[in-house]
């Protein structure tokens, strides 16, 4: 009920402090874990969750994470919220991943409805906590608009956020970014030039795709140059890994991979 049933019809959900002990124990950075694992040639899976709009949603999903916890991932993480609302549950919901369910806490950190001090008010929760590994995004916008602006005496994009932590906090975080192995939906379109061949893909548009009604849609060579620079821009100020957007088209992926590694992004 959670996921269809609108916020407005629940009062805000009062995050509860995790008890610490006066000892705190700052968590592995996701990057070493994966690249040991990479060493080894091992698979490896993590688990990813939304802050509840309820006390009852909360409740529940805190069951939910001590039985996938079990399950050995090598992360958890925990988005921000559409907006920004659910912040501060976003915060306690990764203490407790980090030290109730001793997993290593991502927790994704966004630019809508954050000026600077809050940035700065949840990096210090985080060190406070042991979270150490950073999801760094633009963020959707702000409930009930339908474009994304900047706030006032906050951060543009997601690269402008990466390059402030890591400015501020230098190596002691782990920083990741996102990644659109089809593009983002914002430079997705329907392929209207009329000199394109679908049959050898002539010229090149980047992760084509057959809609529904029939037809192709895509990323232009120009889109896809401006996509994959700024994504190498994210890694060069500081990101560390890549969360990919969910995709459902191997080819298009591998495709991407190569295209980021000629790039320099490895």
């Amino acid at each position: 009920g959670d996921v269809s049933t609108p916020p407005s019809l629940f009062p805000a959900v009062r995050p509860r402090p995790v008890p610490m002990s006066s000892t705190v124990v700052q968590g592995n950075k996701i990057i070493d874990k994966i690249n040991e694992r990479l060493k080894r040639g091992e698979q490896f899976f993590s688990f990813e969750y939304f802050p509840p709009k309820t006390e009852q949603g909360v409740k529940n999903l805190d069951k939910r994470m001590t039985s996938m916890a079990a399950r050995g991932p090598v992360w958890m993480d925990m988005t921000w919220g559409a907006g920004g609302r659910t912040s501060d549950l976003t915060l306690t919901l990764c203490n407790k991943i980090q030290n109730e369910k001793k997993v290593d806490a991502l927790m994704h950190l966004t630019c809508t409805n954050m000026e600077q001090k809050k940035i700065d008010d949840a990096l210090t929760e985080c060190k406070k906590t042991g979270v150490r590994n950073i999801l760094a995004l633009r963020g959707d916008p702000p409930h009930g608009e339908e474009r994304w602006t900047a706030t006032e005496g906050g951060f543009s994009c997601a690269r402008d956020l990466i390059k402030y932590i890591r400015k501020k906090t230098g190596s002691h975080f782990c920083i990741s970014c996102a990644g659109y192995p089809e593009g983002h939906p914002n430079v997705r379109k329907v392929i209207t030039d009329s000199k394109w061949d679908p049959q050898t893909n002539t010229p090149k548009y980047w992760a084509v795709r057959k809609t529904k009604d029939g037809k192709y849609e895509g990323v232009s060579p120009k889109d896809w140059e401006t996509e994959q620079n700024y994504l190498k821009s994210k890694i060069d100020e500081g990101a560390e890994f890549i969360v990919t957007q969910l995709f459902y088209d191997l080819d298009i992926f591998y495709a991407w991979v190569k295209d980021c590694r000629a790039r320099g992004i490895n």
